[in-house]
């Protein structure tokens, strides 16, 4: 995974734990290798901006959970936000 997209991660992790929301991440980062590096900013960016607006309105804070993944399945790459 290039530098510039694990300093976005590691930027929306501590603003998750910030806020009480717990952030898991799992990724194969050459997976990734293809891409530019500010399309890959701009997606995890975007997803995980949203996925944390969501969060910040569950009122119970156990309960905030955003978890992504990036994988690869047959000849495709995923990339999976998940949040509650």
């Amino acid at each position: 995974m290039k530098v510039r997209t694990k300093q976005e991660i590691k930027c929306k992790s501590l603003y998750c734990a910030k806020n009480n929301i717990t952030f898991t991440c799992v990724a194969d980062g050459t997976l990734l290798d293809f891409m530019e590096v500010m399309d890959i900013c701009s997606i995890f960016g975007n997803a995980l901006d949203n996925a944390i607006e969501c969060e910040l309105k569950i009122p119970d804070k156990e309960k905030r959970l955003i978890h992504v993944s990036v994988s690869k399945q047959k000849n495709f790459l995923l990339l999976r936000f998940e949040n509650y």
